[in-house]
């Protein structure tokens, strides 16, 4: 039988207190920040019912036709957008990535040095972005590109993939003290 008994005067409880004291009053946090140009990923990762789209200033939609002329219809029935669930996806990854970071940073010290921990967190949501960009490369591949005869048909990708916007305007905010 083994007997271990904690003092409140013995060296290890001293040095717990130095770790918590270390730590008092730290936060520890980093957000995926996702602006409002963005706004298009929620609807590509949760989706939009199929619905009947009318005219709601004229009478009539207006599209453009074969051959370069324009169709216009009473409505259109829109076909929805099925969900990808890009984020779902890559969930277990990151979290798994979020251990695995942060098990690295208290294995290095980070018990007794809490900017070792906040550096971790700030990386694990870095690599959290790049794992849902390449998920959105694979859920939602190719280009959209700019309709200059029809501007408000052009999309909000400019020519470029869902994953490369994303990647250049999706960000970290540092939210640690």
């Amino acid at each position: 039988m083994f007997t271990l008994n904690v003092t409140s005067d013995g060296a290890f409880a001293r040095r717990l207190e130095e770790r918590i004291e270390k730590w008092r009053g730290n936060k520890i946090a980093a957000t995926l920040v996702v602006p409002d140009e963005l706004k298009w990923w929620y609807f590509q990762e949760n989706g939009v019912p199929a619905r009947t789209i009318v005219p709601v200033e004229s009478t009539r939609l207006a599209f453009p036709g074969e051959g370069g002329g324009t169709e216009l219809r009473t409505s259109v029935d829109w076909p929805g957008i099925k969900p990808h669930h890009t984020v779902q996806n890559v969930m277990e990854d990151v979290h798994l990535e979020t251990q695995a970071l942060v098990t690295q940073a208290l294995q290095a010290g980070g018990a007794d040095d809490p900017e070792l921990v906040k550096q971790a967190v700030a990386e694990a949501v870095k690599e959290a972005r790049a794992l849902i960009a390449a998920q959105m490369a694979e859920d939602l591949p190719g280009t959209r590109p700019d309709n200059p005869t029809y501007p408000k048909q052009s999309g909000r990708l400019h020519g470029e993939t869902a994953s490369s916007v994303f990647l250049s305007l999706a960000g970290v905010r540092y939210d640690s003290e």
